[in-house]
């Protein structure tokens, strides 16, 4: 497994513990790498919120410290979907999700795979329509570089 696949991997383990019982505000279902369900039966499923991640396939370049050895970094892309349990729109849902990813990013999390710390790069698109919101916040994950481990 490539680091990349190692830090998406090892990202979704770690959406999975925000839930109420870890001191979040909210439970999140288990995180689903790139494999997007179809719009409509996502929409109509929600009980939790639902997070799909995925590699954004941008990169910084590589800087170079050692012959072969530098820092590059990744943007994973965290779309959140959420839904309103009343009869208005997911305004208190979607801060509570914002909240919880930036939480998680900002504490000490193990991303592996020579990963050195994430952070979150923006917040964008919240759509709301019929109860339902949909949150992506790009998360930068810097991380040791190899020749040999790209």
């Amino acid at each position: 497994m490539s680091v990349r696949e190692t830090i998406l991997t090892n990202f979704a383990t770690q959406l999975a513990t925000i839930t109420t019982a870890n001191g979040y505000s909210m439970s999140v279902d288990s995180p689903i790498l790139r494999d997007v369900p179809h719009s409509e039966k996502l929409t109509q499923e929600i009980d939790k919120a639902k997070i799909v991640i995925e590699d954004s396939g941008e990169d910084s370049p590589v800087s170079w410290f050692e012959t072969n050895k530098g820092t590059t970094e990744i943007t994973v892309n965290v779309r959140c979907y959420v839904r309103s349990a009343r009869d208005e729109e997911p305004t208190d849902e979607v801060g509570s999700i914002q909240a919880d990813v930036m939480k998680l990013v900002d504490s000490p999390i193990s991303l592996g795979a020579n990963a050195m710390f994430a952070y979150v790069k923006k917040i964008e698109n919240v759509v709301m329509a019929e109860r339902l919101a949909i949150v992506e916040i790009a998360v930068g994950v810097l991380y040791w570089y190899t020749r040999s481990t790209p």
